[in-house]
């Protein structure tokens, strides 16, 4: 596949923080010789496939397998492509924007061409890539983004960083005219009202967005 580097660098950017392994902790009973007691074994299983960007179906996708983010990226249309983020991030960087990279998947590595270089990187295989199902918006609605990005950046200091409260994780956005944003770690709490609104739909009235915990 081709697609120009800004384009790439741009999508790549918008699924930072979802790139890393997750550890999931496994919890297994065993018996002793006897088989009179039992004692709890804690393992912990890695997902280091998460660590890589998945290009497929004209989008590039991350999940941490709590959250999965989609952005729309038409050149991938054919084939599947695993990019290791922050190596092809940093790359990206040293690459002028208005260059087309040409993207090749051979087994677990993938390869990256543009008109003054290539590099390759080891990769896991597509097939371990968790599948993730088609998500279909129920809503939509445009915002100035000069105004809510702003607004959610200023709520995520007031999230909780535990990942056993995903609620408190969250800024909410309470829909309405105006649309109101609030954050709260259950000690502290933010609130701002902006100066643009969003209706609310199909009896939707509030949309939590992963903060800063996630």
């Amino acid at each position: 596949m081709q697609v120009e580097v800004l384009k790439l660098r741009n999508a790549l950017g918008l699924l930072e923080g979802l790139t890393k392994p997750k550890v999931e902790k496994v919890e297994t009973t065993v018996k002793n010789k006897r088989g009179r007691s039992r004692t709890k074994v804690t393992k912990e299983r890695t997902w280091p496939v998460l660590r890589n960007v998945m290009l497929q179906y004209g989008r590039a996708v991350a999940t941490d397998l709590d959250i999965a983010v989609m952005v729309d990226l038409p050149e991938a249309t054919l084939g599947q492509y695993l990019l290791p983020f922050k190596q092809v991030s940093k790359l990206l960087t040293y690459i002028p924007g208005n260059q087309e990279v040409t993207i090749e998947m051979q087994g677990s590595t993938v390869s990256l061409t543009w008109p003054e270089g290539s590099a390759s990187y080891g990769t896991e295989s597509v097939d371990d890539y968790p599948v993730i199902p088609e998500i279909k918006p129920v809503m939509k609605h445009s915002v100035s983004a000069d105004i809510l990005v702003p607004a959610l950046v200023s709520m995520l200091d007031y999230c909780a960083q535990e990942e056993n409260r995903p609620v408190l994780n969250s800024v909410i956005l309470l829909l309405g005219n105006p649309l109101e944003v609030a954050a709260g770690d259950g000690f502290r709490m933010a609130f701002k009202t902006l100066s643009v609104g969003w209706p609310t739909s199909n009896g939707i009235s509030s949309i939590l967005a992963a903060g800063k915990g996630r």
